[in-house]
């Protein structure tokens, strides 16, 4: 299931935009977050980057294709959750 969502948003970066402001919505309205799905996508997508090799320092560049200093909201708080896994 997992492949069919990622292929739908066209791949890991924007299916982890979304997963990343579903989390955030969930946070700010401070429901369970495992009553959502993103929290699965979201450590499905940190496996996937873990066993290609990807160190959370390069995230920015290797999966956002940013840098540090010009990254939004949402991929710092991607970046900061996935340095943390």
């Amino acid at each position: 299931m997992f492949l069919v969502v990622r292929k739908g948003f066209g791949g890991d970066v924007i299916l982890a935009r979304v997963v990343g402001k579903a989390l955030e919505k969930l946070d700010s309205h401070n429901l369970n977050t495992a009553a959502s799905m993103a929290p699965v996508y979201e450590r499905v997508l940190f496996k996937r980057w873990i066993k290609s090799d990807n160190e959370p320092k390069s995230t920015y560049r290797k999966i956002f294709d940013v840098e540090d200093a010009s990254a939004g909201r949402l991929d710092n708080g991607f970046v900061t959750r996935y340095r943390k896994y």
